[in-house]
């Protein structure tokens, strides 16, 4: 994002087998008075045991006035 923009993003993981993996790597980039948002929800159902994910987010801010 530049300027004054808003992005926001998100992602969604549903884990319903059993011993199943999910990765999810988000990455943004803020410049000027912009900002970033990032929402995510992993659900792991009652029968997906041993389920795991791993979710990283990562953002890197251009100036002092942007955010994430």
């Amino acid at each position: 994002t530049n300027g004054r923009q808003q992005a926001d993003t998100g992602t969604k993981m549903i884990h319903l087998g059993k011993r199943t993996r999910s990765r999810i790597i988000s990455k943004g980039i803020s410049a000027g008075k912009s900002n970033n948002t990032y929402r995510g929800l992993v659900s792991i159902n009652r029968k997906a045991d041993k389920a795991r994910n791993f979710t990283q987010c990562d953002s890197l801010l251009i100036g002092d006035r942007c955010g994430a």
